[in-house]
């Protein structure tokens, strides 16, 4: 279940809500609107990412700041904070994957690159993958323990992809080929049902699922390996902006343009 939820706005506010009740618990700033907002696998800091590739840490009970670190040399494209929180990875526009260590700040290591036309896009749940993606549709995934590339390959052709993700294992790749259809891309398995501009893709914690949040107002499930669909989460008012499974994958938290952020059974779609 969700029992914490965190939310921010473009003001740089950081809210930390009981997700059962909705009641306030924590307020958190940040010097500037904040993209991304996550809390920690133990649920211990939360880590706001600001529009200018800042990121901030803040211990999620007391609310004071950890330690904040980034470069504004170049755009964030995506964040991961190792399962024991000893490091964050961070990939960059300018086709670097970086590993900074947490608590020695800003001690900082370039574990992965590549040519400054990629960017990194997502990294593995276990901080292990990185997927990169070039302007022609060349794709990279890169083993940072190996430091060698698992894979080099030309997917896309005629279209051009507009987000990849990495499954948790590292295994299988999730695109949204263009505004309307995502595909799990290492399976010939395109995700077809979205009448609206793919907002969001991600798997989830076991890589069987994907979830999307769409322009179309909804937030649907994906049965990763077949690609049939599962629950369509109906309700906002508005464009759903992102959509998350909870770590046991019982509940979905979806965020919306109509300034609400909502949770749901997984089960039933309610």
């Amino acid at each position: 279940s969700i029992d914490l939820l965190v939310s921010a706005d473009r003001e740089g506010v950081v809210n930390l809500r009981n997700g059962r009740s909705g009641q306030l618990e924590s307020t958190y700033n940040v010097d500037a609107p904040v993209r991304t907002v996550y809390l920690t696998h133990e649920n211990s800091k939360v880590v706001a990412v600001a529009s200018t590739g800042r990121i901030y840490t803040f211990d999620r009970k007391s609310g004071n700041l950890i330690e904040h670190f980034g470069s504004q040399r170049s755009n964030l494209t995506t964040i991961n904070m190792a399962p024991d929180e000893s490091y964050i990875l961070t990939g960059a526009s300018d086709g670097a994957a970086r590993k900074w260590e947490t608590g020695r700040l800003p001690n900082t290591t370039t574990v992965a690159s590549a040519p400054s036309d990629m960017r990194p896009t997502s990294l593995g749940a276990d901080g292990r993958y990185v997927s990169m993606l070039g302007p022609d549709g060349d794709v990279q995934v890169i083993d940072l323990e190996a430091g060698n590339a698992l894979l080099r390959a030309k997917f896309f052709t005629d279209v051009k992809p507009i987000t990849l993700s990495l499954s948790p294992d590292g295994t299988m790749l999730l695109a949204t080929l263009d505004h309307f259809t995502p595909a799990v891309i290492s399976l010939p398995k395109v995700l077809r049902g979205h009448e609206g501009y793919i907002n969001s893709a991600r798997f989830s914690t076991d890589g069987a699922e994907v979830i999307t949040s769409s322009w179309d107002k909804t937030a649907r499930i994906w049965n990763a390996q077949t690609g049939e669909p599962g629950h369509v989460f109906r309700g906002h008012d508005g464009s759903v902006y992102d959509a998350h499974f909870s770590q046991d994958g019982r509940v979905v938290a979806t965020s919306s343009a109509d300034s609400t952020a909502r949770i749901w059974d997984r089960s039933t779609g309610e």
